[in-house]
């Protein structure tokens, strides 16, 4: 389908193919064996991760820039990504530039501890966070962290708060245990 024939209401998405670090069949696994040896996690991120946010603020800025092409609205262009995504939208949360500001940020699942010492823009764009304590790789407390910098910044409070939800990209009716919050002036979910 192309963007002319696109509906005009709605939500309409566009899919990044950012960089990503090069993995086996066990992504989990090999990370899990990684984070033992922090050095060489260090090593292999610190050269894709960085890659990757640059698609992402490109992303965003190139979306913004053609959105009326595609019956878009600029001002309500935004960026959600899962796990590794959730990285890169972290990263294009801390990193825009004017004409690429997402009007909001959603990192689900982000591994994202590398902006701890990062600045919120003073004109950060709301946040929705997401993600769940009984995670295999242990991202719950980044998002926390997430969520705090924002709260400090934006003072803002949680939408729904919860324990448990599977890390993957084949997302189940969500349990009563998930970890969600929001931050900033998106709709509340409860």
């Amino acid at each position: 389908m192309s963007p002319s024939t696109w509906p005009r209401g709605g939500v309409t998405a566009f899919v990044l193919k950012y960089r990503l670090a090069h993995t086996g069949e066990d992504a989990v696994q090999e990370f899990n064996e990684m984070l033992t040896d922090g050095q060489k996690l260090r090593e292999m991120l610190g050269k894709t991760v960085p890659l990757a946010i640059a698609d992402g603020l490109a992303a965003v800025t190139y979306v913004r820039q053609h959105a009326s092409e595609w019956g878009v609205s600029p001002d309500r262009v935004g960026i959600m990504g899962f796990s590794s995504g959730g990285a890169v939208t972290a990263g294009v949360a801390f990193h825009y530039l004017p004409e690429g500001r997402p009007a909001f940020v959603a990192p689900i699942y982000s591994p994202a501890l590398g902006f701890k010492d990062g600045t919120v823009p003073a004109d950060a764009p709301p946040m929705f966070v997401a993600a769940a304590t009984d995670d295999e790789l242990g991202l719950a407390p980044v998002s926390v962290f997430l969520y705090e910098k924002w709260i400090a910044a934006r003072r803002s409070e949680p939408s729904i708060c919860s324990e448990s939800l599977f890390h993957d990209n084949n997302l189940p009716t969500l349990p009563p245990k998930v970890v969600f919050y929001h931050v900033g002036a998106i709709s509340r979910l409860c």
